[in-house]
């Protein structure tokens, strides 16, 4: 597993709330288990070969700040990858 096959993140309005969204793609040939951890929360996601799949966790604030996400992942044939990630900034309105 390497990391940009395993994080994207965004900050997005939605409503009057900023979401951060983590999407996790799994470029291996097995699958991985994979744990998200951040300020607005975290999840445990199993994420099959080839396949990616996004989180998201509300802030529930009109402006949140720039903030790390960890990110976990442990494939099926026992490699691990941990890494963080810095999502940017972002505002409503």
């Amino acid at each position: 597993m390497r990391r940009k096959d395993i994080l994207n993140d965004a900050l997005q309005a939605s409503g009057n709330a900023v979401v951060q969204v983590v999407s996790v793609a799994n470029a291996d040939d097995v699958a991985a288990t994979v744990t998200l951890a951040g300020a607005y929360g975290g999840k445990t996601l199993t994420v099959q070969p080839g396949k990616t799949v996004a989180s998201s966790f509300s802030t529930r604030l009109v402006s949140a700040p720039e903030t790390p996400v960890t990110v976990t992942a442990t494939g099926a044939d026992g490699r691990t990858l941990a890494t963080t990630a810095t999502v940017a900034a972002a505002t409503c309105g």
